[in-house]
């Protein structure tokens, strides 16, 4: 079962300032950081239609696809947690966009099982760890853990409310990249473009994965970005990626 969540008076101290919007994420278990901005800055946007974001936390990928995007394209955000929900409802109306972004707090394998819409561009930074030690944390773990959204789930989903030209855009680990990729295989999902995100260039593997999937076999776009320089400065390609959202950089 799903539901709207109505929209509330009190904003919290934002806690996040980026170029064009502000964020708070007092209620959300998993905090705003690097793999969500990446994400959104990397993931495909098309011209017209609908965004989804699956499982948005606090809402940093929606309001970034919400920069990116024309007033042509609607987006809509879901999310399962109720805390995370409510930091989420209260950034995006509390932002620019707040007519074009649209809450779900449901769980998203029930969403996509009665949906009928069909979305341009399916967003997502999905849980990462399996068969791992739990933090003890509900909200958390739902957050950080398979558990609650097998990937196999994820792409099950996202093929029944996948426009037929559309594309799903990821950010996973290193380690969790080849359960993504047999997942997507499963689903007829192919690869349509991936990046392999580096720290730093000593680093033998990247620490996170980028990855876009389609609906259509197709020769795929595979490059890499290092995020830090030798002087610990952050390098120039991934300035060129997040450098729209960063105050200061």
């Amino acid at each position: 079962m799903f539901f709207l969540l109505s929209p509330f008076t009190i904003f919290a101290l934002m806690s996040f300032k980026f170029k064009q919007f502000s964020l708070q994420d007092t209620h959300s278990a998993m905090k705003v950081g690097t793999d969500g901005v990446l994400l959104g800055a990397w993931a495909y946007i098309p011209g017209e239609g609908r965004i989804l974001d699956v499982g948005c936390g606090s809402g940093i990928i929606a309001l970034m696809c919400a920069q990116r995007s024309s007033k042509e394209v609607a987006i809509e955000a879901i999310e399962i947690d109720a805390g995370a929900a409510k930091d989420a409802l209260a950034n995006f109306n509390n932002s620019a966009w707040h007519d074009r972004i649209n809450l779900i707090c449901a769980d998203f394998r029930s969403y996509a099982s009665t949906c009928s819409v069909r979305y341009n561009a399916i967003i997502s930074n999905p849980p990462f760890f399996k068969d791992s030690l739990k933090p003890g944390n509900k909200s958390r773990e739902i957050a950080r853990h398979t558990d609650s959204l097998e990937y196999d789930d994820l792409f099950n989903g996202c093929g029944k409310i996948l426009a037929e030209n559309g594309k799903i855009s990821l950010i996973t680990t290193w380690e969790s990249y080849g359960d993504i990729a047999k997942a997507a295989t499963e689903n007829r999902m192919f690869l349509y473009r991936r990046t392999d995100v580096f720290t730093t260039a000593e680093e033998k593997f990247p620490k996170r994965v980028l990855t876009e999937w389609s609906r259509t076999p197709t020769d795929y776009i595979w490059n890499s970005i290092t995020i830090n320089t030798a002087l610990g400065t952050y390098s120039e390609e991934y300035k060129n990626i997040v450098g729209d959202f960063y105050i200061n950089m």
